[in-house]
C-alpha cells in the first residue's frame, strides 16, 4: 500500500545520527515512526482511522485474510496469509517482550544502560518463549495497560487467521 508515493514500510534513506546517539544510524521505514508503529497519514492510507480496527478480530488484516482464503484459494494466496500470521505472531512476541521488560522494570526508574541490559536478557529467550507465556495465558495485573491492550488486539486477529488457515469459514 502506497503513503504519498512510497510504499508503506518501505526503507527511507539513513538520516544523521541525532545529538546523544552513539554514532549509530537508525533504519527508518516510511509511513512508522520511531517507536515502530505506524504514523496517522500511514493508517489513513490503509482506510482505518486507528490500529485497534486494523488489528482486532474482525478488523482490517482479519478481512483481507478471509477475502484471500475465500473460494478457491491459490497457494500464493494462502502463502500471504502464512506471511501475516507468522508477522503476527513475531508482533505478540515483541509485544510481549516488551511487556516483561516492564514487569522486570517493577516501577523503578531505570538508568538506560539497566533498560537495555534487562531488554537483552528478556529479548535472549527469543520471540517463540515469548509468545509461548502469553499463549498459556499468563497475563500480569500490574503490566502496562497498553501493551496488554494492543497484545489483545493482535492477540484476537492472530487467533482468527490461524482459525482461517485451518479452513474454518467466517
Amino acid at each position: 500500500l502506497m503513503l504519498d508515493g512510497r510504499e508503506i514500510g518501505s526503507a527511507l534513506p539513513l538520516d544523521k545520527p541525532h545529538k546523544g546517539a552513539k554514532d549509530r544510524q537508525q533504519p527508518r521505514a516510511h509511513g512508522v515512526d520511531e517507536k515502530g508503529m505506524l504514523t496517522k497519514d500511514a493508517l489513513e492510507a490503509l482506510g482505518v482511522g486507528s490500529y485497534a480496527r486494523l488489528w482486532r478480530k474482525d478488523g482490517l488484516v482479519v478481512e483481507k485474510a478471509s477475502s484471500l482464503l475465500s473460494g478457491n484459494p491459490t497457494l500464493s494466496t494462502t502463502a500471504k496469509v502464512e506471511r501475516a500470521r507468522k508477522d503476527l505472531v513475531d508482533c505478540v512476541g515483541y509485544r510481549q517482550m516488551d511487556a516483561l521488560v516492564f514487569k522486570a522494570k517493577g516501577g523503578q526508574k531505570w538508568s538506560s544502560e539497566q533498560f537495555h541490559e534487562e531488554r537483552k536478557r528478556v529479548w535472549a529467550k527469543g520471540i517463540e518463549r515469548a509468545v509461548e507465556v502469553w499463549r498459556g495465558g499468563t497475563r500480569d495485573p500490574s503490566a502496562c495497560e497498553s501493551h496488554m491492550y494492543q497484545l489483545e488486539l493482535r492477540w484476537g486477529a492472530l487467533q482468527e487467521i490461524e482459525r482461517l488457515l485451518q479452513g474454518g469459514a467466517k
